[in-house]
């Protein structure tokens, strides 16, 4: 039979800012094209949004700073207080990329 693993879902305040830095810090080893967003890409206008991996510090500095404000939404899922997901959840009206 299959091992049973209890997840824990938190919402994500300011208090978990560095589990969800250590969370995308190591999110896409294995897709470096991906390993530079941080989630970030729905709250920045389309224009301002840059797609290289080369501004993944720049992603990670201003999603900092959108949690740390308690502007940022969504779950944080863990197993063994490890931070192992993530789900953007929050209302479309508060993202720039998707228009309702």
């Amino acid at each position: 039979m299959g091992q049973t693993v209890q997840i824990e879902v938190r919402e994500l305040k300011p208090e978990l800012l560095q589990d969800y830095l250590r969370f995308f810090d190591q999110a896409f080893s294995d897709f470096p094209h991906w390993a530079g967003c941080y989630c970030g890409f729905y709250e920045t206008p389309g224009d301002d949004w840059d797609p290289t991996e080369r501004a993944g510090p720049q992603h990670r500095t201003a999603r900092a700073g959108q949690i740390s404000s308690g502007k940022a939404s969504g779950l944080l899922a863990y197993i063994d207080g490890n931070p192992v997901g993530w789900c953007n959840a929050q209302p479309t009206s508060a993202t720039c990329a998707i228009t309702p």
